[in-house]
């Protein structure tokens, strides 16, 4: 199984809640489609103008029973390390892109559904994506290119890091494809005196029974705290104290 992907930024609050700043956009930011035969758009909020900060949109896609979801993009430009576009139900298990891609791409689900889902962050934005979702009868059997910038190392097993006002990923070795058995991973999230880390963990995949992923406040590691383990692609968010 693939393991988990989140997010980890710096926020200056006491009351350990963090509500972000709530936006409005021009275009959907997420729906629900029955996929045909017909091509019909999908663009990010506010295309071909900026999309707003602070947005979380999720697009869910289902084609008939024996087809599948094809999604292609023909324009995007994002934030390379804060804003991304990851789909969900494709080739392999997921693709995310983020900055700046060069030429048309094409994704196709391994099932009759998809989700996309885009995220920004609170500093600069971008056009964003424009895009069309159709049906097909033929499955995707070889990765489809990706972007410009696409991850060339595995990610480390645990590490220190240092959190910022910058959105920043960490993941599970091997993610999107398998972790190894027996791992013991320890992810060390640090900030500045008088503020607090805040994690949105945005995909989880282990097996429920015996793989978890763990996050805690080590100071007060009882009482905040948050056990994650099995499927879940909702968001999942998590404050330290």
């Amino acid at each position: 199984m693939p393991g988990f992907v989140a997010s980890y930024i710096v926020v200056n609050n006491t009351d350990g809640s963090y509500i972000p700043t709530p936006v409005t956009t021009i275009a959907p930011c997420g729906f629900q489609a029955s996929v045909i035969n017909i091509s019909q758009p999908l663009n990010s909020p506010g295309y071909p103008g900026h999309y707003s900060n602070y947005l979380t949109c999720n697009w869910y896609l289902t084609a008939r029973p024996g087809y599948f979801v094809q999604f292609t993009i023909l324009q995007f430009n994002t934030e390379g390390c804060c804003d991304r576009l990851q789909i969900y139900g494709s080739y392999p298990y997921m693709r995310r892109f983020a900055g700046y891609v060069t030429r048309s791409t094409t994704v196709v689900s391994v099932n009759n559904t998809m989700r996309l889902y885009f995220r920004s962050d609170g500093s600069v934005t971008r056009t964003g994506f424009q895009g069309y979702f159709t049906e097909t009868s033929v499955a995707m059997t070889t990765p489809a290119p990706t972007t410009t910038t696409p991850p060339t190392t595995q990610a480390p097993c645990g590490r220190n890091l240092t959190a910022t006002n910058v959105s920043q990923d960490f993941y599970t070795p091997g993610w999107s494809s398998r972790y190894r058995n027996n791992l013991r991973c320890y992810w060390y999230i640090h900030a500045r005196p008088g503020w607090q880390v805040y994690i949105q963990v945005v995909s989880v995949d282990t097996e429920s029974c015996c793989d978890t992923m763990r996050i805690t406040s080590t100071s007060d590691s009882l009482s905040n705290s948050l056990t994650l383990r099995g499927v879940s692609s909702r968001t999942l968010n998590f404050i330290s104290r």
